[in-house]
């Protein structure tokens, strides 16, 4: 972790999404990728808002870190956001 990110524990991250995010659908998803968000990039920002780690999400989609960290730092780009914990947010909000 860097610059004050705070990881959420998966299985609250979990219980947080399931009572704060309804199933994802079209309409949703659609919504999220009008802010110019790619669907690796979404997916991302969906691991993120389930409490998984940069090493985590990394190893769910097959990727390595370093280009993890790099769609980090677009999606942060992309939704005028400063932190992970931002992003976890605004997709249990959308």
């Amino acid at each position: 972790m860097h610059n004050g990110d705070m990881l959420i524990h998966p299985d609250i991250a979990r219980k947080l999404a399931g009572l704060l995010r309804p199933a994802a659908t079209p309409q949703i998803q659609n919504s999220i990728e009008a802010y110019g968000l790619t669907r690796m990039e979404l997916a991302v920002a969906e691991a993120i808002s389930e409490g998984l780690s940069n090493k985590e999400i990394a190893a769910k989609l097959f990727l390595s870190e370093g280009t993890v960290k790099n769609y980090v730092t677009d999606i942060l780009g992309k939704l005028s956001l400063r932190d992970r914990t931002q992003i976890a947010i605004f997709m249990l909000k959308k």
